[in-house]
């Protein structure tokens, strides 16, 4: 009881104290579900020890430089590990180890790189034998890679979807899970066709 006491005689002298932990029990942290910069908040890592963070700067022709640096959380020095012209998604692995990295790079295309948080190294995945169930029109058209989640440490769950681009094209979409080391493919569930504009 005189813990609760001096509990309540805590809040009655910080009373924005209740805002902050109340704030914290209603928001899901920047990990949860990813995180899309440019953005001036950080993207925290699952175990907190890590954080990642976006300078943009303006170009001559007008357009932005989006720079993303990892560093411990509160460094003042951390690491570059990428630049993106447009905007990028990350989405940290469970065990704070890797960073899925969806690039929207272009209006016809987006690619996925994986950043080996221990290390900072930034690889693009590449994923070999994709031509089925994907048709040679589906890979040449317009074609995102969007890395959805991850399911273990090295298993991510992706969403590649797009439209081709011959007179009677079709939109399409697939669901993967990817092991990024072996680099083994599963099809999860592949969406209806429609037309495409």
């Amino acid at each position: 009881m005189a813990d609760f006491a001096m509990l309540a005689k805590s809040f009655s002298h910080r009373p924005w104290l209740l805002l902050v932990i109340a704030g914290l029990l209603v928001v899901p942290p920047a990990w949860a579900a990813g995180m899309n910069f440019p953005s001036e908040k950080a993207c925290v890592s699952p175990n907190c020890k890590w954080e990642v963070r976006c300078r943009s700067t303006q170009q001559g022709d007008g357009g932005w430089l989006h720079r993303l640096f990892l560093g411990p959380l509160g460094a003042t020095e951390p690491v570059f590990i990428y630049a993106s012209g447009r905007n990028c998604d990350v989405l940290w692995s469970k065990d704070s180890r890797r960073i899925a990295l969806t690039d929207w790079s272009g209006s016809n295309l987006s690619e996925i790189y994986i950043v080996d948080v221990p290390t900072h190294t930034v690889q693009l995945l590449e994923i070999p034998g994709l031509s089925h169930p994907l048709s040679k029109e589906e890979l040449d058209g317009h074609i995102y890679w969007e890395a959805m989640q991850w399911d273990a440490a090295d298993r991510l769950q992706i969403r590649v979807f797009g439209h081709t681009d011959e007179a009677q094209g079709h939109a399409f979409t697939y669901f993967f899970s990817v092991n990024i080391i072996s680099k083994e493919i599963t099809l999860l569930r592949q969406a209806s066709e429609e037309a495409a504009d």
